[in-house]
């Protein structure tokens, strides 16, 4: 059956595509949006949603993050809250009509498809690449961090001839089968390139990695342009493989050699951040970037890039960027005060912790003013360092956190390796685990001080709450 892409699916339409019955009507009638419960699309627009139900566990209720689903598409619907009055559709295998749908959807495209691969930064240059790409048209991306293989193919079946932009953060497992095959990017972002996941993805090295990175570039359109970030340690590899593949290759970054580049960053007195001064092309100016760091400024520097390849005034676009309200733990400025008056900051940078995004972290809290009081640096360990050859990597950090020369350290899991080859009177406590951490807040809350600037870059999950920084916040509030 052909579905007229001027417009959207009527639920019946829809139903009989996907060889399935619709067993409940709503108010809706028509429906162009697809999703997954807990990981949607999401647009500039409000809109409403087809959530499609991949496993067969009971949805007590049935909500999504922009809570705007309007028909469910699923195999088990005694499973939907009997709360739930929209549409319902059911069909036999939902892995298999996400994948139908994907594939129609991605023919119907008419837009540009921008794929953002790397170890780090992947989520917050989608966010900021979203964010400015919102005046130009409509766009359609992955949401928050959900960079998994359902909600990209969520985001291709939603596709049609109206997409201006649809932006995919794909993670690292699902960079070699048929899924990005289909997505066939117009532009790919390479944003860092460091051993993760290594277990899972059997790479033992950068190396390994960045040819594991640049596999997309084999099925990108005939035009592709990959976009990477000159600061890799193993950019060469990644420019040689990109150019085994016939595709043109656009570097970021400090480097001179970068095609487009960073001059200088300067801390800001009268507000939280930095003005990057950057040379794009022919366009050479300077913005408000609300964060601080090289990794934050490199991520803004590819995403004014792209905006270039896409036709966009480069200098117009980053005046956007100051209103870019980022994402959760990643630099999130959290004010604190004690019972008795004193007050101190959390710049909670828990968000992810691989080996890149622990030292720009180090670097970042040398580059915050904080004139009155102490820098306290806490750092977790890398779940990714399983083996004692990689935990060897500990020892990397060491003259980076010289170098940032903060006043206090604490060191929490394998990150205590590192005690002995620091100033004594600076390491002020060490845990074992992050669990542990977690159980003695009080313990910890105690070693801050008036006008402390604590940095914590200690692995969040947030599926379980268990993000130290915004729990020692919690904490001090119920103190």
């Amino acid at each position: 059956m052909e579905k007229q892409i001027d417009r959207a699916w009527r639920l019946d339409e829809l139903a009989k595509f996907l060889d399935g019955e619709l067993v409940q009507e709503g108010e809706l009638k028509s429906i162009s949006n697809f999703g997954i419960p807990g990981c949607t699309v999401y647009d500039q627009i409000d809109f409403p949603v087809a959530e499609i139900v991949l496993d067969k566990s009971p949805l007590k209720v049935f909500r999504t993050p922009s809570e705007l689903a309007s028909v469910v598409i699923a195999e088990n619907v005694s499973s939907v809250s009997s709360e739930y009055k929209g549409a319902i559709i059911k069909i036999k295998e939902p892995e298999l009509v996400l994948k139908k749908l994907a594939k129609y959807g991605r023919s119907a495209n008419k837009g540009k498809i921008i794929q953002i691969i790397g170890t780090v930064g992947k989520t917050n240059t989608k966010n900021t690449l979203v964010h400015l790409l919102k005046p130009h048209g409509n766009v359609i991306n992955t949401f928050n961090s959900n960079n998994v293989l359902h909600p990209g193919q969520a985001v291709l079946a939603s596709c049609n001839k109206d997409t201006d932009y649809a932006i995919i953060e794909t993670s690292e497992h699902y960079l070699g089968g048929t899924f990005v095959r289909l997505v066939s990017a117009d532009i790919i972002m390479i944003t860092q390139c460091c051993v993760a996941h290594a277990d899972k993805i059997k790479v033992t090295n950068d190396k390994e990695m960045a040819i594991h990175l640049t596999k997309p570039c084999a099925s990108m359109q005939k035009n592709g342009i990959v976009i990477a970030n000159r600061e890799i340690n193993t950019f060469d590899t990644i420019a040689s493989e990109v150019s085994r593949h016939g595709k043109k290759l656009v570097s970021y970054g400090f480097d001179k050699r970068a095609d487009t580049r960073i001059i200088d960053i300067k801390a800001l007195d009268d507000k939280f951040g930095v003005e990057v001064f950057v040379k794009i092309y022919e366009h050479e100016f300077s913005y408000y970037l609300p964060y601080y760091g090289q990794g934050m400024a490199i991520n803004s520097l590819g995403v004014l890039t792209c905006l270039y390849h896409l036709g966009h005034d480069p200098k117009e676009a980053s005046k956007e960027i100051a209103s870019y309200s980022g994402i959760w733990g990643r630099q999130t400025i959290e004010n604190v005060k004690l019972e008795n008056g004193d007050a101190f900051r959390i710049i909670d940078d828990c968000y992810n912790a691989q080996p890149t995004s622990i030292i720009d972290a180090i670097k970042t809290l040398k580059f915050i003013p904080n004139p009155n009081g102490r820098k306290v640096l806490v750092l977790g360990e890398l779940k990714s360092w399983q083996t004692e050859e990689l935990k060897k990597g500990y020892f990397d950090f060491v003259p980076h956190i010289y170098d940032a020369n903060p006043d206090a350290i604490i060191l929490i899991g394998e990150m205590a390796r590192i005690k002995d080859s620091l100033p004594k009177d600076k390491v002020i406590a060490t845990y074992a685990s992050r669990d542990i951490a977690l159980d003695k807040l009080d313990e910890i809350i105690g070693l801050f001080l008036k006008d402390d600037l604590v940095y914590i870059k200690v692995r969040s999950d947030a599926a379980l709450r268990k993000n130290l920084a915004n729990r020692i916040v919690e904490a001090v509030k119920k103190q």
